[in-house]
């Protein structure tokens, strides 16, 4: 399944873009340092709810001050069942919470296959 995501708001360390899916506000917050320079207005977001996608290496906060044009490559997340709540599905990103490359996202559980799932791929492409 496949969503686009508009610039939303900025905090002090992440920027979030948001849709509705199905009348449920959907927001993803990606962490500055892993933002291209020129943030876009908009995003593509990929769920994959049968973890076939390749995870592939994460990028570290240090390789992307080292090399900033790597933060242009997409972002390619496990993500694994945090919490149930009204009307989505919290998750949180598989490893070291310093390491995320994007924010705990609530997923709409009208999306997921079944309506639950322990653990999905989220692919999150600059557009």
């Amino acid at each position: 399944m496949k969503e686009f995501l508009l610039y939303s708001k900025e905090t002090e360390n992440k920027i979030r873009w948001d849709t509705f899916i199905e009348e449920v506000k959907f927001e993803l917050y990606i962490p500055k340092w892993r933002i291209p320079d020129n943030p876009p207005d908009q995003i593509k977001c990929y769920f994959d709810f049968s973890n076939n996608l390749s995870i592939g290496k994460r990028l570290s906060k240090s390789e992307a001050i080292k090399d900033p044009e790597l933060k242009k490559l997409p972002i390619i997340s496990k993500i694994i069942k945090h919490s149930d709540k009204t009307k989505t599905i919290r998750f949180d990103p598989d490893g070291n919470k310093d390491e995320w490359e994007i924010g705990s996202p609530y997923i709409p559980i009208s999306i997921i296959p079944n309506g639950d799932t322990e653990s999905a791929i989220i692919k999150v492409e600059w557009v």
